[in-house]
């Protein structure tokens, strides 16, 4: 890795340490010891962590996350860790769990749910009618077809047993939701497909993506509406977000001496079109200043593919376009993993592109086959950083060298 690589790297990694879940829920000096703590998704770890630094241990709840993320919980919780993105039995037992404590909790007991991207598909518990094998094929279609995380969890509301405000409507305990987001615009509805939240969709919204991507129909069931009076026990705080994870970076950047070139709107839609923007907003940049983005692209998946992630993916494709021209581009998931790998994302520049063909590998065909992680991995270019106690979306850091 070339310095400006490094350097990039540690600046992307402060910023998302400045979005962690331990230290957000810990300074927040307003809260109260709740009766229970529901801590789930991928930085549910480290929200519980920061419950346990605020009021002390043992917690009572439980803790669902995803496989490998469950690092030093909190003593007291029930701990559940399960597939992602790709659901399993162990998040249908988990969803289970959860169902069954809020459903003997009773008016005077108080939750303190840490909610994080991620928890739609660990709350594998399908509605009625609907087989864990489906819940699980209709996600796997929906994440390879190239669909939103606002298409998908429109679907996932109408399909999970605790989800689509259906976790707030099982039980009579009121409810305080703090809320790492990893959409665009923190819709509380579609983070974590909004468990607590109510829903604006409808069964005929969730029918129309499904068959617009040419995903099978199941058996779809309504969801809890605003005026559903289980909502007037919920209170909703976002504590940080993808435009949160943005301004850390800026702010990062900044503080080494560079100056932030803030690409505004937050990322979104086909990896191909959000590469190109990237890098049309790149050539103007001068030495000393560094594009700073986040959001989240999508990738469609056909034919046979390998692995990779949509930052593997958008990073080796950058890597094409940039061949011969002095700058680098770190592409991270703020979460530490990129799709179902164990690399959170690559840095690549003017060289990665012709450095692969010199060592005989072809980048191209790793690009056509959704094979960037084996081609990136071979040159070193991947970045391991394991969980990061957070979840915001992905961040992007592009400069001259």
């Amino acid at each position: 890795m070339t310095q400006i690589g490094a350097t990039l790297l540690a600046l992307a990694e402060r910023a998302i340490f400045a979005q962690h879940g331990q230290r957000l829920v810990a300074q927040l000096s307003t809260l109260t010891r709740p009766t229970r703590v529901w801590s789930i998704g991928k930085a549910a770890c480290a929200m519980a962590r920061g419950a346990a630094e605020r009021f002390g241990e043992p917690l009572t709840g439980l803790l669902i996350t995803k496989q490998g993320h469950a690092q030093n919980p909190p003593a007291g919780l029930m701990v559940f860790e399960a597939g992602h993105p790709i659901s399993d039995s162990a998040g249908q037992i988990a969803a289970r769990a959860l169902l069954e404590d809020a459903a003997g909790l009773d008016d005077s007991d108080r939750v303190l749910l840490l909610l994080s991207g991620g928890a739609s598909a660990l709350l594998a518990e399908p509605i009625s009618g609907v087989s864990l094998a489906q819940w699980t094929q209709i996600g796997s279609d929906l994440v390879l077809s190239g669909a939103s995380i606002v298409e998908i969890n429109c679907v996932r509301r109408h399909l999970g047993a605790a989800l689509g405000g259906r976790l707030a409507e099982s039980t009579r305990a009121s409810i305080e939701a703090l809320v790492i987001s990893d959409v665009l615009d923190d819709d509380p509805s579609v983070i974590g497909s909004g468990p607590v939240s109510p829903d604006g969709t409808t069964v005929a919204d969730a029918r129309a993506i499904l068959k617009r991507l040419g995903v099978s129909l199941p058996p779809l069931a309504e969801t809890p509406k605003p005026e559903d009076p289980c909502f007037s026990r919920v209170r909703y705080r976002v504590i940080a977000s993808p435009r949160t994870l943005r301004e850390a970076a800026a702010e990062q950047v900044t503080a080494v001496g560079f100056v932030p070139v803030v690409f505004e709107p937050l990322l979104k839609g086909d990896v191909a079109d959000v590469c190109a923007d990237l890098l049309a907003r790149s050539r103007s940049l001068a030495f000393g200043e560094v594009l700073v983005a986040a959001g989240e692209p999508t990738l469609r998946v056909h034919g046979r593919a390998g692995r990779g992630g949509r930052a593997q993916h958008l990073a080796l494709l950058a890597s094409k376009a940039l061949t011969g021209q002095p700058r680098t581009l770190i592409a991270i998931g703020s979460d530490g993993t990129d799709g179902p790998t164990d690399a959170a994302g690559a840095v690549v520049d003017g060289e990665t592109w012709t450095h692969a063909l010199a060592v005989g590998k072809d980048p191209q065909v790793a690009l056509d086959q959704f094979d960037s992680y084996s081609l990136l991995d071979d040159l070193g270019a991947l970045i391991r950083i394991g969980p990061t106690g957070t979840n915001c979306t992905d961040l992007y850091l592009l400069a001259p060298r």
